[in-house]
């Protein structure tokens, strides 16, 4: 393998370590009346917003991006950002760099976190319904965040 090549393959390595690494499992959850018992209370409001609901048997999780311009009277645009296995919602988000594009180009951001590391994909990473749980969160960003539902976007990286 030439020196370049070897270097490329070193530093991918050494990111996919580095954002798996720099996760934080306690998410600090803002105050709200609404949450259920286990569950991340969910304000909608501009900036990175943790929330938690319960799937099936699972407390699932994802993460809300909202731009400044966010005020939760206007329909906007969602994507939904699936990340790499193993990888986590903080990991696609440093990678994609769609917080920032959401900024200037005034759109909804949802990192879902895939079930101990990654999406079910039959031959790997168990067998979860993530399907169901995407589609739950789609959900729950056109009734709570007042997303778009005739603008919503899938897109990500490997597994994601």
């Amino acid at each position: 393998m030439p020196l370049s090549r070897s270097a490329a393959v070193i530093a991918a390595a050494l990111i996919v370590l580095g954002t798996t690494a720099c996760r934080s499992d306690n998410p600090q959850p803002t105050p709200s009346s609404s949450s259920a018992p286990g569950q991340l209370p969910e304000v909608p409001a501009p900036g990175d917003q943790p929330v938690s609901l319960q799937f099936g048997d699972k407390l699932r999780s994802f993460v809300v991006h909202a731009p400044p311009a966010y005020d939760g009277k206007s329909a906007l645009p969602l994507v939904v950002a699936m990340h790499y296995y193993p990888g986590d919602s903080t990991g696609i988000a440093t990678t994609s760099a769609l917080n920032a594009k959401a900024d200037k180009e005034n759109f909804l951001v949802v990192y879902p976190q895939g079930h101990a590391g990654g999406y079910n994909a039959l031959i790997c990473c168990g067998s979860e319904d993530d399907v169901g749980f995407i589609k739950t969160i789609i959900e729950r960003m056109v009734s709570k965040w007042k997303a778009d539902p005739k603008r919503v976007y899938a897109t990500g990286i490997s597994n994601g």
